[in-house]
């Protein structure tokens, strides 16, 4: 039976991250100020947006968008947030453009996905939850209760898929 062995994975600063790209931004009816980074395959992982009257975000840190070399926006207190939001704010649709690496297996343990039915060789672009939607899938498929680990730039998850079909309520 094919075992994946979760790998821990060190923090990340999310300010680090964000200071590495070039954005591109947009002004919604709301007055709301969003940031997307240019030039990369995975957009959608690094998604800002500025709120005037809350500027609580990093801990009100001011922070650097680059637009090009030499032009910046400085924002007092961003939030990191996601496509979807970003989508409905904009029409702009980024939620193909998620950098996810994931496993399926019919158990799992301490660390670990036991019987192993899917996993990526790499880490590939595409919809946030396509890991989760590939399990419920699967599960629905196969009839029985499936386990997922789905890593992203901002962390990993791992859960259980279950239909009627196979709950055991």
């Amino acid at each position: 039976m094919k075992v994946y062995n979760i790998k821990h994975q060190g923090m990340i600063s999310a300010i680090g991250e964000q200071q590495k790209y070039f954005y591109n931004t947009f002004l919604d009816s709301k007055m709301h100020r969003w940031f997307w980074p240019t030039g990369i395959d995975n957009p959608g992982d690094y998604i800002y947006v500025s709120i005037p009257k809350n500027e609580s975000g990093f801990g009100g840190r001011i922070m650097n968008f680059y637009v090009t070399k030499t032009i910046k926006i400085d924002v007092k207190g961003p939030f990191q947030t996601n496509s979807m939001a970003f989508k409905h704010a904009s029409d702009i649709d980024l939620t193909e453009k998620h950098l996810i690496f994931g496993v399926i297996s019919i158990n799992k343990g301490p660390n670990q996905m036991i019987g192993v039915l899917y996993e990526d060789d790499v880490p590939k672009i595409g919809h946030f939850n396509r890991i989760l939607d590939l399990s419920q899938q699967m599960s629905k498929e196969r009839k029985q209760i499936l386990f997922y680990y789905s890593q992203s730039t901002g962390g990993s998850v791992v859960g259980m898929t279950k239909n009627d079909e196979n709950s055991n309520s």
